[in-house]
C-alpha cells in the first residue's frame, strides 16, 4: 500500500481526515492467512534444502582442488553467491579459490607423524626453558652476586611449529654481592618495610603539624616526593607535602559532615522553590495568553548554588502555542 495522506489537520498537529490509500502491487489471486501461511513455510523449507545443496556441492568441488592437487589447502578464500533465491538465500556458489596451500597433502598417518613432531617440540621448549634458567644460576655463581634485573630472553636457535630450541639471557644489573634469597628477606625487606612506613608516620605528623599551626583543615594536599630512595625501590624519607587549598576553619570529622549535610538540605530546598517559581511563572504566561503551550522552550540556570544546584531560572518563553 501507498502512503496515506492527510486531507485535513486539526488541533495540536493531529490528522482529522486521511484520503484514499492507494495499492503499489497486488498479488495474483486473493489468499487467506491459512493459504498465504502454507505456501510461504513450503517455499522456505524449498530454500532451504536449495541452499544445503548448494553448500554440499561447493564442499565436494574444495574437496576435489585439494585431491588434483595433492597438497591440503590452509587458507580459503570467500566463497561468492552466483544466484539468490527469495528470503535472501543462496541456491549457487561460486568456486571457492585456495589462498594458501600447504606443503603436501596429508593423511591420517601423517598427520599423527606432525602431532608427534609437535609434541617433541613443545618438550624441547621446555627443556631449554630449564637450560636457560640452570645458565642464569651458573652466571651467579661466577659473578659471586646477585643479579637485580635481567635482560630480556632471546631465542638463539628456532625449531618447528614456531618453537625455540635455545635461549640465551645476560644480566643487566648486578647486586654488591650474592644473597640467598632467605637473608634477603628476612634482613633488607623487613628493613626496608620499616623505614619506608616510618617516613609515611613522619610525613602524617607533619601534616597534621602544619593544620594545628594554621587552625584550619587542608582540603586538598600537593603530591609527597620521595627525596631519598632506599633498596629495592622503596622511599625511605619523604618530603614536605603542601597544602594546596585551606578550609575556613580547622574542622572535625563530625562537624564537617554536619555543615555539609545542613548546606546540602539547604541548596536543595532553595533548587525546589527554583522550580516552583519557574512553574508559577509559565502558568501566569498561560493564563495571560488564554492558550495552552505545546512545547517549552529550555529553561536557563541564572544563578549556580554549591554542589552544582540551580538556585534561580530564567524566564521559560514557549516555542508553539
Amino acid at each position: 500500500w501507498g502512503a496515506a495522506r492527510c486531507t485535513r489537520w486539526g488541533p495540536y498537529h493531529r490528522c482529522s481526515a486521511y484520503g484514499q490509500r492507494r495499492c503499489l502491487r497486488w498479488s495474483s489471486w486473493l489468499q487467506t492467512e491459512e493459504v498465504l501461511g502454507k505456501h510461504a513455510a513450503a517455499q522456505e523449507k524449498e530454500e532451504i534444502e536449495g541452499e544445503q545443496l548448494a553448500e554440499e556441492a561447493l564442499n565436494a568441488d574444495m574437496r576435489r582442488q585439494e585431491s588434483e592437487r595433492h597438497r591440503r589447502c590452509v587458507s580459503w578464500g570467500a566463497a561468492s553467491c552466483t544466484r539468490w533465491g527469495p528470503y535472501h538465500r543462496c541456491s549457487a556458489y561460486g568456486q571457492r579459490r585456495c589462498v594458501r596451500w600447504s606443503a603436501w597433502l596429508q593423511t591420517d598417518s601423517s598427520a599423527e607423524d606432525t602431532a608427534a613432531k609437535a609434541q617433541e617440540a613443545a618438550e624441547g621448549e621446555l627443556l631449554a626453558q630449564e637450560a636457560l634458567e640452570a645458565d642464569m644460576a651458573h652466571q651467579e655463581e661466577e659473578q659471586g652476586r646477585h643479579c637485580m634485573t635481567w635482560g630480556p630472553t632471546k631465542c638463539t636457535s628456532m625449531g618447528q611449529f614456531d618453537r625455540c630450541r635455545a635461549y640465551d639471557r645476560t644480566c643487566s644489573e648486578w647486586s654488591a654481592w650474592l644473597q640467598k634469597p632467605s637473608l634477603v628477606e628476612v634482613a633488607d625487606v623487613s628493613q626496608v618495610a620499616a623505614e619506608e612506613e616510618a617516613a609515611e608516620h613522619a610525613m602524617e605528623d607533619e601534616m597534621q603539624q602544619q593544620e594545628a599551626a594554621k587552625g584550619r583543615r587542608c582540603v586538598s594536599w600537593g603530591a609527597a616526593r620521595c627525596t631519598r630512595w632506599g633498596p629495592y625501590h622503596r622511599c625511605s624519607a619523604y618530603g614536605q607535602r603542601r597544602c594546596l587549598r585551606w578550609s575556613s576553619w580547622l574542622q572535625t570529622e563530625e562537624v564537617l559532615g554536619k555543615h555539609a549535610a545542613a548546606q546540602e538540605k539547604e541548596e536543595i530546598e532553595g533548587e525546589q522553590l527554583a522550580e516552583e517559581a519557574l512553574n508559577a511563572d509559565m502558568r501566569r504566561q498561560e493564563s495571560e495568553r488564554h492558550r495552552r503551550c505545546v512545547s517549552w522552550g529550555a529553561a536557563s540556570c541564572t544563578r549556580w548554588g554549591p554542589y552544582h544546584r540551580c538556585s534561580a531560572y530564567g524566564q521559560r518563553r514557549c516555542r508553539r502555542w
